[in-house]
């Protein structure tokens, strides 16, 4: 395995770490609104249809604004995809955008594959990874990416390069 194989898999198993550690937000209640724990009843939330069962905690809508990492040259989702959440480590060092999509994540690696030939990518499937999910992994010169294949949709992680 290449050094930037392994680091590859270093970071996507740091990935899979961050994003099971920042899955934030509540519960959805019956009528697909979100219960919010400091507020008695429900709470009424404007996120996509699309988002409601592949990110039940996707509680408020996602603004890819939030995503600061993400390069002034990073092209739009696949068409048929649906911004559904976003996320960040607490030290600033790596960001989360979370889509829906019906297209499967081997149509959604080729699109990212092509619109970013200008990164030195490669895949892994989910074994290779050790995430059970097929990655699309990147890097660039201040910022490393990873598309990873989710249940419903798709995550791409932004982390500071170094």
């Amino acid at each position: 395995m290449s050094a930037r194989r392994s680091a590859g898999a270093m970071f996507a198993a740091a990935t899979l770490a961050l994003l099971v550690g920042c899955a934030t937000g509540a519960p959805e209640a019956d009528g697909g609104e979100a219960a919010d724990p400091l507020v008695s009843g429900p709470v009424d939330v404007d996120v996509p249809d699309e988002c409601r069962e592949t990110y039940p905690l996707a509680v408020v809508p996602a603004d890819i604004a939030d995503v600061e990492l993400q390069p002034g040259d990073w092209p739009e989702p696949p068409e048929g995809s649906t911004l559904c959440a976003t996320s960040g480590s607490i030290d600033g060092a790596s960001e989360t955008a979370s889509y829906a999509t019906t297209q499967p994540f081997e149509e959604v690696a080729a699109f990212y594959e092509a619109a970013l030939s200008g990164y030195e990518t490669y895949r892994s499937d989910g074994a290779e990874s050790g995430t059970g999910y097929a990655t699309l992994d990147g890097a660039g010169s201040e910022v490393d990416f990873q598309v990873r294949e989710s249940d419903g949709g798709f995550l791409v992680v932004f982390a500071r390069a170094g």
